[in-house]
């Protein structure tokens, strides 16, 4: 019996034994303390007497204190050790912007590897089987601006399935670009300055990629394959912004190859990501309106006013079959005047040059109508979602006048002192980009003494604001006054029920918007 208990207690010993050992073996130590001794210099604060998950530029799990992620970009570093050590869990290394030299390192042991930076180093060997050891969960890897000797893009990219970022500018890469990119979600390619030859890949036209750089390069041959990669529209807004001479706002705002992805001055319908709406308006821009407009054929809006834009009004623009507005008022255009369908509101106003002719007749918002009511054109402002919170201190509630069916209405401040009540749809609202501007276009053809003026609006994401002068007395039921205190409405529907010697009207119906 003693004998028994005595190999069940050795058992029982030998079984904590080996568990502490596979707990103590189960962390990143050892394979920590390696690259403690191979990196060169070592970084700020690594050493033996702390903890590796306190080390500079490590991050742990904190429950397994197993190494996620080693960022030692511009760390100064000149070596590496050949081979990585076993990191099961890393799955980003960022070796970026340091002085790394000779061959890229082995990474075969980085079996979790998602991210890998290596970019502007001065590594001047790709061994043959670097791509072939990294591990297929890789999603981003960038190597532009180091001294490889010529080399070509890797067939092995297709190991990956998940790729979706590869940056490889400046990169002395060479031959052409293979027909892989059908394989693998790539989103973004950049290849930028290389000496790249021959015809795009047919595997561009079915890929995912929303943005890629090939500029400076020997590239040939037709780029219709370009024209399927939904890049027909960014196309045509670089023409437009050749039209301008590449202004700075432009050249700073418009990156990547996917215009509805926040490219500034540009709106998008949500659905089929077409672009719908172009405001320059008020940039101090020049040079003259490009024909590139009439490539994107679901335009509706576009918003041109304020400007020195000089040159006449292409007729191409006519063809938009789409087109609502177009607004090149207070500009220096000249020539004649291109004939738009009568649905178009134009405003032409503020360029003596442009001769109008036969086409004076416009129906430039509708004024034939208006006339003989008591309502007169008031033009309005696309305004930016930014310039909207800085004048309501970010929506504070202290700004907040009160809530509606449209939803929460703010009190703002514009720079100049003008003051204004911002009206912001509520997220619950399930109205359209299309029925929110034609409603806003509607309100802003109309002036009416009872009626509130209507400055703006704002349409940026998912974002629908109007923008109210602010009257500085108190509301009364439905009814708000000026500092006259004549009564003032914000739904026209309701002021058309006045006439010009009226205080009040009666209703059993509702009108309004």
């Amino acid at each position: 019996m003693e004998a028994k208990k005595f190999k069940l207690s050795l058992h029982l010993v030998l079984f904590f034994i080996l568990q502490s050992s596979v707990i103590a073996a189960a962390d990143d130590s050892a394979a920590m303390a390696m690259l403690l001794e191979t990196i060169v210099p070592t970084p700020s604060n690594w050493s033996k007497n702390s903890s590796y998950c306190q080390w500079q530029g490590v991050v742990c799990d904190s429950n397994s204190n197993r190494v996620n992620g080693i960022f030692l970009k511009s760390n100064n570093l000149t070596s590496l050790p050949p081979k990585f050590p076993s990191l099961p869990k890393l799955d980003t290394l960022d070796l970026s912007v340091n002085s790394l030299s000779g061959s890229l390192p082995s990474l075969a042991n980085l079996t979790s590897l998602r991210d890998l930076y290596l970019e502007r180093n001065n590594f001047n060997n790709i061994p043959q089987s670097f791509f072939t050891e990294l591990a297929t969960t890789l999603q981003l890897l960038t190597l532009s601006d180091n001294p490889f000797p010529s080399w070509t893009i890797p067939t092995q990219l297709t190991r990956f399935p998940s790729f979706q970022v590869f940056f490889c500018d400046r990169a002395n890469l060479t031959g052409q670009i293979p027909d892989i990119f059908h394989s693998f979600p790539l989103e973004t390619l950049s290849l930028a300055q290389n000496n790249l030859f021959g015809p795009l890949p047919n595997s561009f036209r079915n890929s995912t990629i929303q943005k890629i750089s090939l500029h400076s390069q020997m590239l040939s041959g037709p780029i219709e394959v370009l024209l399927t990669m939904n890049l027909i529209g960014v196309t045509s807004l670089l023409e437009i912004a050749a039209g301008f001479g590449y202004p700075l706002e432009l050249s700073d705002a418009w990156t990547g190859n996917d215009a509805c992805r926040n490219w500034r001055f540009i709106m998008c319908d949500s659905k089929n990501r077409s672009i719908i709406s172009i405001d320059f308006q008020k940039q101090n821009f020049g040079g003259t309106i490009s024909p590139a407009f009439a490539n994107l054929s679901e335009l509706q809006y576009i918003f041109l006013n304020g400007n020195n834009f000089t040159g006449p009004i292409p007729n191409s623009l006519t063809k938009l079959a789409q087109l609502k507005l177009l607004d090149v008022s207070n500009n220096n255009l000249s020539g004649n005047m291109p004939q738009f369908n009568p649905s178009v509101t134009l405003n032409i106003s503020g360029n003596p040059l442009l001769l109008t002719g036969k086409h004076a007749r416009k129906n430039r918002i509708g004024e034939d109508r208006l006339k003989k009511s008591n309502t007169t054109v008031e033009e309005f402002e696309l305004l930016s979602f930014k310039k909207l919170v800085m004048a309501t201190n970010n929506f504070n509630p202290t700004n907040k006048l009160g809530e509606g069916g449209f939803g929460p209405v703010y009190k703002g401040q514009f720079p100049d002192g003008q003051e204004i009540a911002v009206k912001r749809l509520s997220r619950a609202s399930q109205q359209g980009l299309e029925e929110f501007m034609n409603e806003v276009e509607l309100i802003s053809k109309l002036r009416h003494r009872n009626l509130v003026k209507l400055l703006g609006c704002c349409t940026e994401g998912e974002e629908k604001m109007l923008v109210y002068e602010y009257l500085p007395n108190m509301s009364l039921d439905y009814f708000m006054f000026d500092e006259g205190l004549n009564p003032k409405i914000s739904d026209f529907g309701m002021a058309r029920m006045f006439r010009s010697n009226e205080d009040q009207a009666k209703t059993k119906r509702i009108v309004g918007t």
